[in-house]
């Protein structure tokens, strides 16, 4: 199906072209005569006509060129028909529709078009007679056999005294710029009837072909390229839409990636940003343009800038290094604290995360807004108090003073965040031993989870057993966790915290899960032939399953007592 819609389509535009360029040389050549005798009766042009216009070896006989128009009526015909074959095949529903129409008439303007420069290049070939390149006279007469005084390349016109110099330029072919302009114009109005579905889907914008506006990837306005919400039709959407050849995607992503390279500005930024491979990541020396992007009015910049800050700023519990280009855009920062976008707001806190003892001066301003934030933001504030305090004596005091006031929702995240920064100042180690003493469970329970790894093993259990029974279920577990690694710090040597997994292991009361768990890690502390003999007693006491048998039969090998 496919080879036939190709004969069909070429010999349709071979027949069209042959028959088209026929009628345009004969138009001319009649119009070109007439132009002529038009002259000579004026007596604008006393000479006699070249013998091309007299005797019309051109194009032939009268009767030809009335062949040549239903010849090209037929090639037109055949075009039109392997089009429509094409869009049945692909099963497109605008083969009987307007938009069939409108590209069958775009075809045809473009075999006329090809016709038409055709008709121009080679629109009076020389056929072997010698003739003035200038005025194009017959030199047939002129031209004597070569001798050594007169040269057979250099002949003088008669008519217009032109000089030719070489023998070539006597047998070139006479060409007609008109048709070429022609040409032009029918291949653009060609192009014009082809878009003009889009035109009405898109707008003018989308009259401008794809290739041009990836070459303007960097300068051309913003309505084309990336558009706006009023676009119909720019760059951005026609990616999205897939509507971009494979060496045009290739191409639009290189030049996405030079203009990555060399963007100084948000809004180069965001252009590159929008095209580049989703793999490929953003230098850190656009960090402030970043910034600068999250200042931005335009919401998509902003909301850009956010994202890709992401990557920028530590997420995790160890706080980077301050950052100067940060601290320069404190001033700029603070304020997007109150931004309507709560992103925005929150990526702006990340950042003064970063800034260190810069941002004492904004204390009052940071915690202030800690209880107007949701849930997930309030936590991310004490967050970026963590973070601050590392560096700063009069954040942690702030921190300090979030952690032992206010309601206690508020009070359990400062603890959990104050916990991310354990490890860097141990001056906190006091402040949750003293809130293991509050009367909230709650505080109670996430200042023993933030004090465990951060005092002696000791210390740890007297804090810890008492407060077990206060609990159940999953904080119970938590809580003997905390217990369990502190046998990398030497608690295995304590009899206390094996003595508390027998028991947990022993009382029939705990749940399957808590029991099974607790008897794995009672493996930990090496043989014991009590330890043994109660988690033997699990497997008559326990509906286990087999993945669970598995693991408490090793959990009881590595009890077993050594010979």
């Amino acid at each position: 199906m496919l080879l036939s819609q190709v004969i069909i389509g070429l010999l349709g535009a071979f027949l069209a072209i042959w028959a088209a360029s026929l009628i345009f040389r004969a138009v001319a050549l009649r119009l070109e005569q007439r132009a002529l005798r038009r002259r000579q009766a004026a007596n604008l042009t006393p000479a006699p006509a070249p013998a091309d216009l007299e005797h019309d070896h051109l194009v032939g006989p009268l009767a030809a060129i009335v062949l040549a128009i239903p010849i090209f009526l037929g090639g037109l015909v055949l075009v039109g028909l392997a089009v429509v074959l094409k869009e049945q095949m692909l099963n497109e529903p605008m083969a009987n529709t307007i938009g069939g129409a409108v590209v069958i008439a775009a075809c045809s303007l473009v075999v006329i078009a090809i016709a038409s420069a055709s008709a121009a290049w080679f629109f009076d070939p020389s056929r072997g007679r010698p003739r003035c390149r200038k005025c194009w006279y017959d030199l047939a007469a002129v031209i004597e056999p070569p001798s050594p005084d007169a040269p057979f390349e250099h002949v003088r016109c008669p008519e217009c005294g032109q000089l030719t110099a070489r023998t070539k330029d006597l047998y070139r072919t006479r060409r007609k710029p008109g048709l070429l302009w022609l040409a032009a114009i029918i291949m653009l109005a060609a192009y014009f009837t082809y878009m003009t579905p889009a035109l009405r889907k898109g707008g003018v914008s989308a009259m401008i072909p794809s290739t041009l506006l990836i070459a303007g990837l960097d300068w051309l306005p913003d309505s084309l390229i990336v558009g706006d919400r009023t676009s119909r039709d720019c760059l951005r959407i026609r990616v999205s839409d897939r509507r971009l050849w494979t060496w045009q995607q290739q191409w639009l992503r290189r030049s996405a990636q030079e203009l990555l390279a060399t963007a100084d500005d948000p809004q180069s930024l965001y252009r590159a940003i929008t095209f580049k491979r989703n793999n490929t990541p953003v230098p850190r020396t656009h960090f402030r343009a970043l910034i600068e992007g999250l200042l931005s009015d335009d919401p998509r910049i902003a909301d850009m800038s956010q994202v890709i800050l992401r990557d920028f700023v530590d997420y995790s519990s160890r706080p980077r290094e301050i950052d100067p280009i940060a601290v320069s855009m404190l001033p700029h920062l603070v304020p997007l604290l109150d931004h309507a976008d709560p992103r925005i707001a929150f990526a702006a806190m990340r950042l003064i995360s970063m800034t260190g003892p810069a941002a004492d001066n904004h204390i009052d301003r940071i915690t202030a807004l800690i209880d107007t934030q949701t849930t997930r933001s309030r936590s991310a504030y004490y967050a970026t108090l963590a973070r601050l305090a590392v560096s700063s004596d009069a954040m942690l005091e702030a921190l300090t003073r979030y952690c032992t006031t206010g309601t206690d929702d508020n009070r359990i995240r400062a603890i959990r965040r104050a916990h991310e920064i354990r490890s860097y100042r141990p001056e906190l180690a006091p402040l949750f031993i003293r809130l293991t003493e509050d009367p909230s469970k709650g505080i109670v329970f996430a200042a023993l989870v933030a004090a465990s790894p951060m005092i002696d093993p000791d210390q740890a259990v007297t804090l810890i057993l008492p407060r077990l029974a206060n609990y159940n279920g999953y904080d119970r577990m938590r809580l003997l966790d905390d217990l369990f690694w502190q046998s990398d710090r030497g608690a295995r040597y304590n009899p206390a915290i094996p003595r508390r997994f027998k028991a947990i292991i022993a009382d029939l009361r705990e749940s399957t899960t808590e029991r099974l768990d607790a008897a794995i890690k009672l493996a930990r502390f090496g043989p014991d032939p009590e330890a043994q003999s109660i988690a033997q007693s699990l497997r008559t006491a326990l509906d286990l399953t087999e993945e669970q048998s598995a693991q408490l039969e090793e959990a009881i090998a590595k009890l077993k007592a050594p010979p």
